[in-house]
């Protein structure tokens, strides 16, 4: 008992534990101001225009990887791997990279917006809108992401936060004092990501990222890592939100707007994993330079002392959430209950996945990665047909949990295989 209180007091004095807790402070921050506007928004729209939102936030996600084809991820890991001045052409390479896929998508969307809108029945003159916000979104985060890279979490938080309060604001002046109903949203979130884009470009340009020093080696590097990297991002696309899209085709727009509605409950499960994760895994992969058996199960502890307290977390948020739905969001919305309990354990599961998907990301085993989420995808679609068709909308949030877990024990398996670490439990204290 005396060993663990003596490694818990060391960890919580640990740069670990610090950045996680600044992490964690600006997270909740950035994710309290939606959360706390949600119910004032939910009185303004119905669950069908909301729904429309969801759809259109599902939508920027699934595009997303297409534009980048996974050239973020690759800048990200070139920071660790590379010296500065070898990583600033890789920036270079890999931007120029997205920018031909930016323009390829833009030909798509601008050619063949009705019949994309057809299939995922979202209005076709709001398709260009989707890849504005896929494009800047992009950039906004690869600067964020890269002060996770150098470990600087205030500047990281201080971006994120100004970037809500804003989008926030904008929000509740268009819907509100203008009555613009789901556009009011698309409206404020593309002005924000233009505003913070222009930021994100000046910084770069003072980092000196865009050195014109083509490199095909790199653009290869990129492409090679990146593209499977990019199915794996639709794979997780598949194996989170595709949902949404199936929920809207099998049972309609308002069931979609619920599950959208308490699934911003169920993420504050989300908010706790990802903010530790932003911490641990530049500590992870500093780590992993010279991985000692002493380090390896130091790393064994910290993980499965995570996984006690997110269980915890999602067991908290599951019930307060359930028994304060329709409280918080109002009664329009008094369905979304049935969901916020299995969204809340799924983001639990994500977050132990996190904790081992990033060993394949040290290890660069892209495709590997792409095998995980594929399998994830296919199994959260499978499932989402076969127990909507079942159990009705509430399938949904239950297949989103099964594929999860699913997902987070074949990730456990393969990073193993990787990087074999001293999960025995037994063995820990020897």
């Amino acid at each position: 008992m005396h060993t663990v209180k003596l490694y818990y007091s060391r960890f919580l004095k640990s740069r670990l534990a610090k950045d996680a807790g600044v992490y964690t402070t600006f997270t909740v921050l950035d994710r309290a101001v939606p959360f706390i506007l949600l119910p004032v928004i939910t009185r303004f729209l119905s669950p069908d225009e909301y729904g429309v939102y969801v759809t259109f936030q599902t939508l920027l996600s699934f595009f997303v990887p297409f534009l980048s084809l996974g050239t973020d991820a690759s800048i990200i890991i070139s920071y660790f791997k590379l010296s500065y001045e070898k990583f600033k052409e890789y920036f270079f390479n890999s931007f120029v990279i997205f920018l031909s896929l930016s323009a390829i998508v833009f030909v798509v969307f601008y050619f063949l917006s009705s019949q994309i809108s057809d299939v995922v029945k979202f209005p076709s003159q709001w398709l260009m809108w989707v890849f504005a916000g896929c494009f800047f979104q992009y950039i906004n985060d690869l600067n964020a992401n890269l002060w996770q890279s150098f470990r600087k979490p205030h500047r990281y938080g201080v971006f994120k936060i100004s970037y809500t309060i804003l989008k926030n604001g904008l929000n509740l002046y268009f819907v509100i004092s203008l009555g613009l109903s789901w556009q009011g949203l698309i409206y404020s979130q593309i002005i924000t990501a233009v505003i913070f884009c222009s930021v994100s470009l000046v910084i770069f340009l003072r980092r000196e990222y865009f050195n014109f020093d083509f490199n095909a080696s790199f653009m290869k590097d990129s492409l090679r890592y990146g593209i499977p990297l990019s199915l794996h991002n639709l794979g997780a696309w598949a194996a989170d939100l595709a949902s949404r899209l199936i929920l809207n085709s099998m049972v309609g727009i308002a069931a979609t707007g619920e599950f959208g509605a308490g699934a911003t409950l169920g993420m504050i499960v989300s908010l706790i994993q990802d903010s530790f994760n932003r911490a641990f895994a530049p500590y992870l992969f500093e780590q992993l330079k010279n991985p000692t058996l002493e380090i390896k199960k130091s790393l064994v502890k910290k993980t499965y002392l995570y996984y006690v307290i997110i269980f915890i977390v999602a067991a908290i948020v599951g019930i307060a959430g359930s028994l304060a739905a329709s409280t918080i969001l109002g009664e329009k919305y008094k369905n979304s209950h049935q969901f916020i309990i299995w969204i809340s354990f799924a983001y639990a599961f994500t977050g132990l996945y996190k904790m081992h998907v990033n060993y394949i990301f040290y290890e660069k085993k892209s495709k590997l990665l792409m095998l995980i989420t594929l399998i994830s995808g296919a199994v959260n679609i499978l499932l989402c047909f076969w127990l909507i068709e079942t159990n009705g909308a509430i399938g949904a949030a239950q297949a989103f949990l099964l594929s999860n877990a699913v997902s987070y024990a074949v990730t456990f398996y393969i990073a193993n295989r990787l990087v074999p670490m001293p999960w025995n439990v037994f063995k820990l204290a020897g």
